[in-house]
């Protein structure tokens, strides 16, 4: 799993696809904040948000007061949202992400004077794995392969193929 930029950590396989897999844990990745897609603003007007969110959810329920529509209940050390309440749902931010096709599911969410919702995303892509861009950091800054992929990866070690013996 690789993914473009992360928010300066990534993310669990366990928080965006609800599998464990041991060796796709949250590293630091500290060169993403100053990759060009770090952050992204997505303007939606409310009507939009609402519809949106209708079709996605059906039964939704959604406050006149627009400023209380979505409130994150729970993060992630990495910033991805895990929980968000929307109006009476309870949904997750992997969920949010897709419904309004934002950059990642660590964001936040104001509702402007403007009669708009402004979403801004850290990071491109899921999270999980390895950041292409901070990888390509890494190298240039002399990192080997097999140290890029071992920070990436947690916990796997690298064998040649070629040494190992198939019966």
């Amino acid at each position: 799993a690789f993914h473009s930029t992360s928010s300066g950590r990534t993310e669990s396989a366990q928080t965006v696809w609800g599998n464990e897999i041991a060796y796709l844990t949250p590293v630091d990745s500290e060169e993403d904040k100053s990759a060009p897609q770090y952050l992204s603003e997505k303007t939606i007007p409310a009507a939009e948000v609402e519809q949106k969110l209708k079709e996605k959810y059906p039964d939704i329920q959604l406050d006149a007061d627009r400023s209380i529509w979505f409130q994150v209940k729970e993060s992630t050390e990495s910033g991805t949202v895990t929980k968000v309440q929307v109006g009476n749902k309870e949904v997750s931010g992997v969920e949010i992400r897709a419904v309004f096709e934002l950059s990642s599911a660590n964001f936040t969410v104001t509702y402007l004077p403007s009669e708009e919702f402004l979403f801004v995303s850290k990071g491109s892509g899921h999270g999980v794995g390895m950041s292409q861009y901070g990888a390509n950091c890494l190298a240039k800054e002399g990192k080997t392969y097999e140290e890029i992929l071992t920070h990436y990866y947690t916990g796997i070690q690298l064998v040649d193929r070629a040494s190992l013996s198939i019966t």
